[in-house]
């Protein structure tokens, strides 16, 4: 019987199977080297697997003990010495089955037939009997590792290559492998590869190491084929599943919540950036189609023969306007610049008469959008703004331009009033007092410039007295006030904060009309300051007074129109300003209407379709502007006028206050 052993050590030089036929009363050396086999009459080696017959000499049995201190094992008996040499021994016993004679035979006999010595009747000689399991034997040999099958590959004598230098397909002896040589052939040196096995690939022919049990076991594997590998992985991620495996949750942390918010903030980031891309490329082409539409408009209306059915220089001047606006949203400060100048050459001195109050008041409004274009460096240098007063394209410039085209005196204190308190909101004082300054140094007819009355205000209240001394004299209480000094030092006192002052100017004893117009001044200057919250309540009272003053006096329509202007801010004083408003001339009046419109749009609880019912009368530009300030403050939420109704020539007007929005320009 054959059985395999090891010497249960953990040496890895140690473990080799080793194939031998066990003697009764024999005994196995563990040695912790190759295991021999000690018997009754003599120690013999024992052989190995796939490997030839251990000539070594035996060591004695005293010598092989103290050495190793192996403990001898008995594992049964053994045969003699003369069965060890016979091969061929009979180890089959049976008995015959019709005499019951026992019998003995080769083990090559087994499955012949043959006849019974005793009875010479043909009997089927049985296969051996295997010997009884040993247990030991068999754990020894489940966990005795096996040795790499030898290699028949005979090497290779040669190793063939193109030379890297010369290009010639050479021979070099193996022996050089892996090493430099000499090309024969160029005689350069060059390094010589490894030779190649010419064996193909076999996955079947695969290395097998560990315990004999486990090599058993080991299942056959071809590459990209799923196997044991992915069966655990899906086997434990399905007890994750089903809750019976514990998953530890490594808690986030701080740099883990930096991490998720960052990579948030780049998703929405993205998603935003698409979203508005999206809108402004909609909103552009909208804005195309609407001031294509409206110059179409103006177009056909140029061919009418009648002059009253063509466009007003306002409205087409409005145009030009509501394109700068736009790209001045869109932070292209020199187009928008020059469509404002295109804006301006609409108003020409050739205007008729009855078209200046509009166009002077037009031109104030475009004045306003002037200022605009000034802003910060950074913009000026990315040309999203212009400068303020340096340059051959100036802010000051611009709006100087504009006010010199202002025929009306009024039209230009009013102008100047209402530029200086918004160029101080943004901290351009002297920028302020410049271009009062430039406007007051034009004569008017009859004496000098009422301009110079804001001059004087703004030096009192925010330049150096002493270099304009000479502009007005101090107010001296023993002569009653001029109506300059009155309004200098009342407007002077009111852009101060100083209201009480101002209050005692306004009221002092004089000429009703003296009083009336520094009172709707002050009432101006205030309603015109955002430096201080407080300053348009205060201009309640001095419209109260202007009010009152109104009785019984023949107003001028200028003074008029500023004070209704005032008055419909203040919910108690709107019924008093309207009776006042329909006693102005016509293109007055429907500036005062429109003036009411812009004060409701102020408010938060207006209505669109309350207010299209109060628009202005059609004569004059003041409807279409007022359709202009209703789409802009409504937006899409405005309901277009139909074609063919009465409104239906200022459809285009109401699509272009929708394309502006309610949006101011970036400051």
């Amino acid at each position: 019987m054959q059985k395999v052993l090891s010497p249960f050590r953990a040496r890895a030089t140690a473990r080799q199977p080793w194939h031998f036929a066990l003697p009764r009363a024999a005994v196995i050396i563990d040695s912790g080297a190759a295991p021999f086999l000690w018997g009754r009459h003599s120690c013999l080696p024992l052989k190995p697997l796939n490997t030839q017959a251990d000539k070594n000499v035996c060591p004695t049995k005293t010598s092989r003990f103290h050495k190793f201190g192996g403990e001898p094992r008995f594992l049964g008996n053994a045969p003699s010495r003369r069965e060890l040499k016979d091969p061929k021994r009979m180890s089959i016993k049976f008995k015959c089955p019709h005499c019951k004679k026992p019998l003995a035979v080769k083990d090559n006999l087994a499955g012949k037939r043959a006849a019974c010595p005793a009875c010479k009747k043909p009997i089927l000689i049985p296969a051996p009997v295997a010997a009884p399991a040993d247990l030991e034997a068999f754990a020894a040999a489940a966990l005795i590792e096996q040795p790499a099958a030898p290699k028949d590959d005979k090497p290779t004598e040669f190793v063939e290559l193109d030379c890297p230098m010369c290009g010639d397909s050479i021979k070099m002896p193996v022996e050089l492998a892996g090493k430099n040589g000499q090309c024969p052939a160029c005689k350069n040196i060059i390094k010589v590869p490894l030779p190649k096995a010419d064996k193909p690939k076999d996955w079947r022919d695969i290395d097998k190491k560990g315990p004999t049990a486990a090599i058993v076991n080991l299942p056959e594997q071809l590459d990209d084929a799923w196997g044991t590998e992915l069966k655990g992985r899906v086997s434990r991620e399905a007890l994750e599943d089903a809750g019976a495996i514990q998953i530890e949750i490594e808690p986030v942390g701080w740099g883990g919540w930096i991490k998720r918010g960052l990579i948030a903030a780049a998703v929405v980031g993205f998603v935003s950036l698409i979203f508005f891309g999206i809108k402004n490329s909609r909103a552009a082409k909208v804005e195309k189609d609407v001031f294509g539409e409206v110059w179409e408009h103006k177009k056909k209306l140029d061919e009418e023969k009648d002059p009253k059915k063509r466009l007003h220089p306002v409205l087409v001047a409005t145009i030009h306007w509501a394109e700068g606006v736009r790209l001045l949203q869109q932070d292209k400060g020199d187009k928008a610049r020059e469509k404002f100048t295109a804006a301006r050459g609409c108003i020409g001195s050739d205007i008729p008469k009855d078209m200046i109050v509009d166009a002077d008041l037009f031109l104030i409004e475009l004045a306003w959008t002037q200022i605009d274009l000034g802003g910060t460096e950074d913009q000026f240098r990315t040309k999203a703004r212009i400068e303020w007063d340096k340059g051959d394209k100036n802010v000051l410039k611009e709006v100087t331009q504009t006010l010199n085209r202002i025929r009306s005196p009024e039209a230009r204190v009013i102008a100047v009033r209402e530029l200086s308190s918004e160029l101080i909101t943004r901290k351009k004082k002297e920028l302020a007092i410049s271009l009062a300054s430039g406007q007051s140094a034009q004569e008017e007819k009859g004496g000098a410039s009422p301009v110079l009355v804001q001059l004087t205000a703004l030096v009192f209240a925010h330049g150096d007295v002493k270099r304009f001394a000479n502009l007005i004299k101090p107010p001296d209480p023993k002569i009653p006030l001029d109506l300059s000094v009155r309004l200098a030092y009342a407007e002077g006192h009111a852009r101060k904060g100083e209201w009480e002052e101002a209050k005692k100017f306004a009221d002092h004893a004089g000429r009703i009309p003296d009083r009336l117009e520094t009172n709707i001044g002050v009432a101006c200057v205030l309603l015109t300051d955002k430096t201080n919250k407080e300053a348009a309540l205060q201009a309640g009272q001095f419209v109260d007074k202007a009010l009152e003053l109104t009785k019984g006096q023949k107003l001028n329509p200028w003074l008029t129109l500023q004070l209704c202007k005032a008055a419909y801010r203040f919910p108690d004083h709107a019924a008093r300003a309207k009776e006042l408003a329909d006693k102005l001339p016509p293109n007055f009046k429907r500036r005062a209407q429109l003036e009411w419109l812009l004060a409701q749009l102020e408010k938060s609880d207006a209505k669109a379709e309350d207010l299209v019912k109060a628009l202005p009368e059609h004569d004059g530009p003041t409807r279409g502007l007022a359709w202009v300030a209703l789409g802009r403050h409504f937006g899409s939420a405005l309901a277009l006028p139909e074609v063919n109704s009465e409104d239906g020539p200022y459809r285009v007007f109401a699509k272009i206050g929708q394309a502006l929005g309610n949006k101011e320009p970036a400051k």
